[in-house]
């Protein structure tokens, strides 16, 4: 593994990272820093849409906006360079939290797979595909925490 496939391996990593820091901060420009202008993205296994960029993050924005808590991790990351291009295969588990009065949040777990394209571009890599795949939804019991919207 040479110094560059590794720096290459950290910047997709990273890139991934604030993905997740974009959903959960509700930062969409952020979001949408991660992708190609073209990107085509398929959230259909999550009961979302197949579009492009922006369309997609509409979605995600409207769909987060009920939920004060998310906290996004992705992990189990598989990473594939090839020049310029990328694969990754990527596992996702999102907590989200609704207001379920008295302090405490109604949970609602989220789980799949980011199957992802990467382009190396001007500005760095970014995602120019990616396909939900294997995804599943569950709730939990009320929680409760120091944030838990009241």
């Amino acid at each position: 593994m040479t110094s560059d496939s590794v720096s290459d391996r950290l910047d997709l990593s990273d890139l991934l990272d604030a993905y997740a820091r974009g959903i959960d901060g509700k930062d969409w420009d952020l979001v949408t820093s991660v992708f190609t202008p073209d990107a085509a993205l398929d959230y259909t296994a999550f009961g979302g849409p197949k579009g492009g960029r922006d369309e997609i993050i509409q979605w995600i924005s409207a769909s987060v906006s009920a939920f004060p808590m998310t906290q996004h991790h992705i992990t189990n990351r598989t990473f594939t360079i090839d020049g310029d291009t990328a694969t990754s295969a990527a596992e996702l588990f999102a907590p989200m939290g609704m207001a379920a009065g008295d302090g405490k949040m109604t949970m609602l777990f989220t789980g799949g797979v980011y199957n992802d394209t990467y382009r190396r571009t001007a500005d760095g890599w970014k995602i120019s595909t990616r396909v939900c795949d294997r995804a599943w939804l569950g709730a939990g019991p009320d929680a409760s925490g120091p944030n838990a919207p009241a």
